[in-house]
């Protein structure tokens, strides 16, 4: 479990028909994000309303599907709605 300044962190994935402006594909990328559950959800969903997938930990199980799945990372500010990657 990866543990940032004494709180867990949570990745976010998105779904083949997420994008950010100008209608690039969210597609195999994640973002992380530290807090408990609940704070790192409020996170996301201010950045991005309802705009993702999926909630995990960050631990060897997920790191195991990012590299099963060869996701990416990206920054949060690349996720802004009208920002671009």
């Amino acid at each position: 479990m990866n543990v940032f300044h004494g709180q867990q962190e949570y990745a976010f994935t998105f779904g083949s028909d997420h994008t950010t402006w100008p209608n690039i594909s969210l597609a195999r990328r994640y973002v992380i994000f530290a807090g408990n559950y609940e704070e790192a959800r409020e996170k996301m969903v201010a950045l991005r309303d309802d705009q993702w997938a999926f909630q995990y930990p960050v631990d060897d199980a997920f790191w195991e599907m990012a590299a099963k799945w060869n996701w990416t990372r990206v920054k949060a500010e690349s996720l802004e709605m009208g920002a671009g990657i």
